[in-house]
């Protein structure tokens, strides 16, 4: 259990510095974007944005957080090469699904910038951001299964700081608004593939496709939660950009701004219990173990979510003139429910992905939708 226990504080650890380092590169991009952009110019960028990473991580088909289980798991099994060949083919499906996709999203450009009431040069953004994207979300969960959590730190690190400098320099030297962040955007992800692509070296074998139901009880289930998570976290921006207008979705921009710092807490605790946990279900002995590892993992969550949830709640106007402009005041409006919200999703993703972990994909699945 000590063993266990140092694994879980030390991906906690590395996980810890490398949420607050995006915490912190982050707010410098959001803060430059809101104190130089309108609410519709804001409303455009996360509407981009997010529809790249929806798309994107719908085009891994649930494959980041089934390698991240099966990874761990088969490790925990010393099933290295089977495990090798099932990641290979998992990347290479990922591939042809980024080249189909963006080949339908460039013939239907048109229709869909117009549905989203996004520019069509804004557009070719998202869609130019999806193939390195989806890639990253899929390494990423590679590299969490082998628990090498420093270099994913590390990568995660780079990415944030090169799209805040490229936006910066972009933005406030050479004059550029939306397409600033864009680009900022777009070198970022595609920086962060490079960096992550080393890790391919793992898993390189013969080509071999997994068993059909080992698809169909593993990545379908991952997949299906994953659609209905990604609408819950990501999809407000792009509902109600085609429902409402961009200058809406600026204000609710602002609002997440706030309320998702208090989502990050139990997701850190999670991303750093999910490697240990699948680890765990593949060694009987330890199964007993786990219970108490997700009281920890709970009690930690609430004792650092809480306070700050009081303080974003009491001071909302202050923080968003903080962070941009009188603009955006109404969106003060939005703090208390979307903060509550935040922490309730958050600790129900804490305990949902421990499902995953254990092994127990449909019930997870039938949770996640419900």
């Amino acid at each position: 259990m000590v063993e266990v226990r140092t694994n879980l504080m030390s991906n906690t650890m590395y996980l810890m510095i490398a949420w607050v380092s995006s915490i912190l590169l982050n707010f410098f991009f959001q803060l430059t974007a809101t104190k130089t952009l309108l609410p519709e110019e804001l409303g455009i960028m996360a509407t981009a944005i997010n529809f790249a990473a929806i798309t994107a991580a719908l085009l891994t088909l649930g494959m980041e957080q089934t390698t991240q289980r099966l990874t761990a798991y088969y490790l925990g099994k010393d099933k290295n090469e089977y495990l090798k060949s099932v990641l290979w083919f998992f990347l290479l499906a990922t591939f042809f699904l980024n080249t189909l996709t963006v080949t339908i999203l460039l013939i239907f450009s048109s229709e869909i910038s117009q549905l989203t009431k996004l520019p069509r040069n804004v557009f070719f953004f998202s869609v130019a951001a999806l193939m390195p994207l989806s890639i990253s979300i899929f390494l990423a969960g590679v590299i969490r299964g082998y628990q090498n959590m420093r270099y994913l730190l590390a990568t995660s690190i780079l990415g944030d700081f090169i799209k805040l400098f490229v936006s910066v320099t972009l933005v406030l030297f050479l004059g550029f608004k939306v397409f600033g962040f864009l680009i900022g955007y777009l070198v970022a992800v595609s920086s962060v593939l490079i960096f992550r692509s080393p890790s391919i070296r793992l898993f390189i074998s013969k080509l071999k496709a997994p068993k059909i139901n080992f698809v169909v009880s593993q990545a379908i289930p991952s997949f299906v939660t994953q659609l209905f998570w990604l609408l819950l976290l990501n999809g407000q921006y792009l509902i109600i950009s085609i429902l409402q207008n961009t200058y809406d979705t600026g204000l609710f921009a602002v609002g997440m701004i706030l309320s998702n710092q208090i989502y990050f807490i139990p997701r850190l605790i999670s991303d750093a219990l999910f490697p240990i946990t699948s680890w765990l279900t593949g060694n009987r002995n330890l199964v007993n173990q786990q219970r108490n590892l997700i009281n920890l993992a709970l009690r930690y969550s609430l004792l650092i979510a809480l306070p700050l949830l009081f303080f974003i709640v009491s001071f909302p106007k202050q923080l968003i003139f903080l962070i941009g402009r009188p603009h955006f005041f109404p969106a003060a409006n939005l703090v208390p429910i979307l903060i509550l919200a935040s922490l309730f999703f958050g600790i129900a993703t804490l305990f949902s992905r421990t499902l995953y972990a254990i092994g127990k994909t449909i019930t997870f699945q039938n949770i996640s939708i419900a």
